[in-house]
């Protein structure tokens, strides 16, 4: 299991994690993360305060502990998130991870196809479900292996979606004419 500072850079954790605490209820995940992950915080603690506490915990403090309690809430929010889009989410993981060589991304130009594909689904579900990029990016940061998920960082990048905003310089049709 990769805790989250390896799977998340540290500037973007707020960011990912704040909907989902706001989602679920700050007093609710307080709570969990009490029980769960063993840490102290008082439940009347701000969400402002809350976050940079847990930041602390996940990048300081290196708590395996927290990092499954996480996986747990970040689990329901997404079920709360997807609601009845979560069974197609269950499918198109299961087309993804068919696609792959054990947890690695495949060599082999189909299977490559093949989960190209299976992202593009679920990218898709996510955006039908009114997920913002940066929670798309959450999920795959948080529920998928780390060959997949620089395949899927690859890919967002590539597309139009992804984190160029400038389209790559269209080639033209036909060839300049020659000079004289």
């Amino acid at each position: 299991m990769a805790l989250i500072e390896e799977r998340i850079p540290r500037e973007q954790f707020q960011d990912m994690f704040r909907p989902m605490i706001r989602t679920i209820g700050t007093r609710t995940v307080i709570l969990r993360l009490n029980e769960l992950a063993k840490l102290a915080v008082p439940r009347q603690t701000s969400l402002d305060q809350f976050m940079a506490r847990l930041e602390a915990f996940c990048y300081e403090q290196k708590r395996p502990k927290l990092t499954e309690a996480l996986e747990q809430l970040f689990e329901l929010y997404l079920d709360m998130r997807l609601g009845e889009a979560m069974e197609k989410f269950g499918e198109y993981s299961e087309e993804l991870n068919s696609n792959l060589d054990g947890e690695k991304v495949p060599t082999s130009p189909e299977k490559r196809e093949g989960l190209r594909r299976a992202i593009e689904k679920i990218t898709a579900l996510f955006e039908e479900s009114e997920l913002a990029p940066q929670e798309i990016e959450a999920v795959f940061r948080m529920k998928a292996y780390p060959d997949v998920l620089a395949f899927f960082l690859e890919h967002r990048a590539n597309t139009a979606g992804g984190a160029s905003p400038t389209p790559p310089p269209s080639t033209p049709s036909t060839p300049p004419p020659a000079a004289s």
